[in-house]
């Protein structure tokens, strides 16, 4: 792990132990606990044993009472599902979307390692560029954090079919998984929806504030960062303002729709902005939801 990486962890480690005082692990887990009991096995019942565990639909089958066994769940599992597009290069504040992304998912990873919570990732464009197993300790957080600064994908564009095809493969239990990303992507209501039937999913997105207002400085090129694709235009004209406001707030109620019809929990964070503020207010409306 290079110096400026090393240097990262221990700053969001200081700051993560700052904001616990102000709630933040409290928060975390509350918003993230786990079941407690997870289910292992039937057993035939026995006198003394506890009748709301006994499995009626077995006992029928079987014509004598069985239970069901359950042993206590040691932590859950994370996954962090990290956007490496192209698109997230972008910025116009004093960091772009990548390093937002970057900062957040590794708060993330030393929050699931001090609730010694298993931790697995997944970095994606169009397809599963990097897959990591879940595991916890401190190593295996570190080498996370390493993957999330240092990976080079091979893929500028965005989809999400696959790379969620990839996880209903691997994930054998329900996990929280945490996706992050500027969702600048077509349509990905029914990938995301068959994930969220069997794992708790949580989509943070992530804007730049010139991606809702653009400045007026006359004539300029744009560049779209995962196709390449370039065009000439005249930022100070009222009809550029007017067509790019009206493109920003159908790209917002499109992206909302998606999220809200596939049953996910969702919020923004901006460049410029805090990352512990946002989503300390989305872990507080959670645990009110709980």
């Amino acid at each position: 792990m290079n110096s400026e990486i090393l240097k990262t962890v221990l700053k969001l480690r200081f700051l993560l132990a700052k904001k616990s005082k102000r709630s933040f692990m409290g928060a975390y887990r509350s918003a993230f606990r786990g079941s407690g009991l997870t289910f292992s096995d039937f057993r035939e019942y026995t006198d003394g044993d506890d009748v709301r565990s006994i499995s009626w639909p077995l006992t029928a089958k079987m014509r004598k009472p069985y239970i069901k066994m359950f042993e206590e769940d040691r932590g859950s599992t994370f996954v962090l599902m990290v956007d490496v597009s192209a698109s997230s290069a972008f910025g116009t504040q004093n960091r772009n979307k990548k390093e937002v992304i970057h900062q957040l998912a590794s708060l993330l990873a030393l929050a699931t390692e001090q609730n010694h919570d298993q931790l697995s990732l997944l970095l994606f464009s169009d397809r599963t560029e990097h897959y990591v197993p879940p595991k916890k300790g401190r190593t295996h957080t570190l080498r996370i954090i390493r993957d999330i600064y240092n990976f080079k994908p091979k893929s500028r564009k965005t989809n999400l079919t696959e790379p969620f095809r990839h996880l209903e493969n691997v994930l054998k239990k329900r996990c929280y998984i945490f996706l992050l990303s500027d969702f600048i992507m077509d349509n990905f209501e029914q990938p995301i929806r068959r994930l969220r039937h069997k794992h708790d999913v949580t989509a943070i997105v992530i804007q730049d504030p010139l991606e809702q207002n653009f400045p007026k400085l006359g004539l300029m090129d744009l560049e779209d960062m995962e196709s390449g694709r370039r065009i000439t235009v005249d930022s100070s004209s009222s009809y550029f303002q007017e067509q790019y406001h009206i493109m920003t707030k159908d790209h917002k109620k499109k992206i909302e729709k998606q999220l809200q019809k596939s049953g996910v929990d969702y919020f923004y964070i901006q460049t410029n902005e805090d990352i512990f503020k946002p989503f300390i207010q989305f872990m507080q409306k959670k645990n009110k939801a709980n």
